[in-house]
């Protein structure tokens, strides 16, 4: 008798055009912002490989108020004409939008360099949430040091990031 349920479960599942699956299709890409530090020595604001060494990365939360992560740019993973500073702001791909109310910084003193990244929003859809479906980006909005930003997505990817100069 139970073959019998199960067969009728399989058969209805089947029939409604979803199969049940686990699907794992999230790339934390879709919700990451980057920044990258201009190290091209042929350009006008390029940073040299040294200077990057007392550069951090903080992230505060609650309200701005504690400091949650603290993080020194490792000068050793820097190769090439750049250096790529990448976070991920929210990780769940079942969420199609996502305030973040968190404050990240990138400073260097000894540079001038300060950074505040706010009000980051990440807005996307998910095109059948009741079968396997991909979370695709539509977009990501978010304010440096008060000025907004905006990556506009063609492919499911928002590819949010900006280009760092020497102050």
């Amino acid at each position: 008798m139970r073959w019998v349920y199960i067969f009728w479960f399989i058969l209805a599942v089947t029939q409604s055009g979803c199969c049940i699956l686990i699907c794992d299709c999230f790339d934390e890409t879709d919700a990451a912002v980057a920044f990258k530090f201009n190290l091209d020595s042929t350009t006008s604001g390029a940073f040299k490989k040294e200077e990057l060494a007392n550069t951090y990365f903080i992230r505060y939360v609650n309200g701005g108020t504690t400091v949650d992560t603290l993080d020194r740019i490792d000068t050793s993973e820097v190769n090439g004409n750049s250096y790529w500073l990448s976070f991920v702001i929210w990780n769940d791909p079942q969420i199609e939008h996502y305030e973040n109310p968190d404050t990240y910084k990138i400073m260097n003193d000894s540079l001038n360099l300060n950074l505040a990244i706010t009000h980051i929003v990440a807005h996307g859809n998910i095109p059948n949430k009741l079968c396997c479906a991909c979370y695709s980006n539509e977009y990501i909005k978010y304010k440096v040091n008060g000025i907004d930003f905006e990556h506009k997505s063609s492919n499911g990817r928002s590819n949010a990031t900006n280009l760092i100069n020497k102050p």
